[in-house]
């Protein structure tokens, strides 16, 4: 099924990407503003005309825009203004799933506390990393960071994307960034309700086997009480939701 453009009752209007297996829309996070890597207002000024009136009708979700939020002057200027491409992902019957949309409502409604807790695990989760090979971080030129607000300098938020894997209602929120410190391949991020359930590259995605991998950068030791108990409900449900549709695995 060919995915069309549509304006949803709660989302509003969201555009196919070019592979037509998602459908997109921007919005503004205000409590990640701070993670543009450096952007200012500044970026603004390196856009043409033309450039500068595609990024600023971001919230029309223009079909243009979609296809070259991607391209380096567009993405630093949507940036810019704290706008991030959000997606809703393995789009089936043309429209996001149930989960999908409960999970973009929590969001909405609680993204203050969700995004205080992605910048602390964040924190923790770099602290943990810089620790096991100091010396790619120091050749990277990312120091230690003693606040969010310092490492805010050294990742950029690069989209929001509600997957098709679920959990007692609600979609799984996967948060890509661009690192410093590893610019090949970025970090992702999993949420579920408020809480970080899983940090890393690969490792990543496959949070049924996560809760038992002691062996990852990111593992069980470095999460809070709360990150670990909603960690065991998401794994416990992708396990049996996996059991249940082995065709599409991947995220």
């Amino acid at each position: 099924m060919k995915l069309k453009a549509i304006t949803h009752p709660v989302v509003g209007r969201l555009v196919p990407d070019e592979w037509e297996e998602s459908l997109l829309c921007f919005r503004e996070i205000p409590p990640l503003k701070q993670f543009v890597a450096g952007l200012s207002a500044d970026a603004l000024n390196h856009l043409d005309d033309n450039e500068r009136k595609l990024v600023e009708s971001w919230k029309e979700v223009p079909g243009k825009l979609v296809k070259h939020c991607r391209e380096n002057q567009i993405f630093d200027g949507l940036r810019a203004l704290g706008v991030f491409e959000v997606a809703f992902e393995k789009i089936r019957n043309g429209t996001p799933s149930e989960e999908q949309v409960a999970a973009y409502q929590n969001f909405q409604e609680h993204q203050v506390r969700i995004c205080g807790n992605v910048a602390e695990a964040l924190l923790r989760y770099y602290r943990v990393a810089r620790t096991s090979d100091e010396e790619w971080f120091d050749d990277n030129d990312c120091p230690e960071a003693a606040s969010v607000d310092e490492l805010a300098a050294l990742a950029a938020l690069d989209s929001v994307s509600f997957t098709k894997h679920h959990c007692e209602g609600l979609s799984i929120l996967l948060l890509s960034w661009q690192v410093d410190w590893d610019v090949e391949h970025g970090l992702s991020m999993a949420v579920w309700k408020d809480q970080v359930v899983g940090i890393g590259m690969e490792d990543i995605y496959d949070l049924s086997d996560l809760e038992q991998a002691d062996f990852l950068v990111w593992n069980r030791s470095h999460m809070t009480e709360s990150e670990r108990e909603h960690l065991a409900r998401v794994s416990e449900s992708i396990g049996e939701s996996d059991d249940d549709d082995d065709e599409d695995d991947d995220w």
